[in-house]
């Protein structure tokens, strides 16, 4: 049987927003993300923060409260990127079989992603801790992603984590046009990528045309900076 709290106590306690609330603050965070990819895809990290504020139809004081500086923003935006990369290949693995993991974690990025991984600040500020540890997360997750399509045959034997941020970089690219036409049509592309995959996979084959990407080569790539 549960203890109920004295009043000095209930007092004592600091006040939690309520679940709606957190809720809200969630969804207007992720209006505010979705409008920053957008803008500096659009007008580039020159933007105005107002112009982020409006497009996400929030106050720029509320902004500014969240994000002391655009800096800040573009990297929390990084990190949000990298997170969702990793639930929605987590979720794969967890939930769908092994032969299925691979096509439904691209599927699930085209369609559920808020925005591609492309490098934002340009080399402007050095990577924050949080951020290396998102990226360091997020190979790993990819990492066991490419373990499990490996042993499924859909993936060649030197295909790893950075092969599949180059994939999923160029399937969710921006391109001009309706964003949902877009959607609509980029999947096209992932199946005869599939269906290539797996033939280098049952051939044996190793890639001709360049050496495997470096994971450092990634990085020096996301921060703007030189591999």
């Amino acid at each position: 049987m549960g203890v109920n709290p004295s009043p000095a106590a209930r007092q004592a306690e600091p006040d939690r927003p309520a679940p709606g609330r957190i809720r809200e603050a969630r969804a207007n965070d992720l209006c505010v993300l979705i409008a920053a990819r957008e803008i500096f895809a659009e007008r580039g990290f020159s933007a105005p923060m107002s112009a982020i504020a409006e497009r996400a139809g929030v106050g720029v004081g509320s902004l500014y409260r969240r994000y002391p500086s655009k800096e800040a923003l573009a990297q929390a935006l990084r990190i949000a990127a990298m997170d969702q990369i990793c639930e929605i290949a987590e979720e794969c693995i967890e939930q769908v079989p092994a032969e299925l993991v691979f096509a439904t974690f691209l599927n699930r990025y085209l369609a559920d992603s808020f925005g591609p991984l492309v490098s934002i600040l340009g080399g402007r500020v050095a990577d924050p801790p949080e951020v290396l540890a998102a990226a360091d997360r997020m190979r790993d997750t990819l990492q066991r992603v490419v373990d499990v399509a490996r042993s499924c045959g859909q993936l060649p034997e030197d295909y790893g984590p950075t092969d599949i941020l180059l994939i999923i970089i160029h399937l969710r690219g921006t391109l001009p046009g309706d964003p949902a036409t877009v959607a609509r049509y980029t999947p096209r592309l992932l199946e005869p990528l599939l269906t290539g995959l797996r033939v280098m996979a049952s051939s044996g084959r190793s890639r001709d045309a360049a050496p495997a990407p470096q994971w450092d080569e990634w990085l020096a790539f996301w921060s703007g900076g030189q591999p």
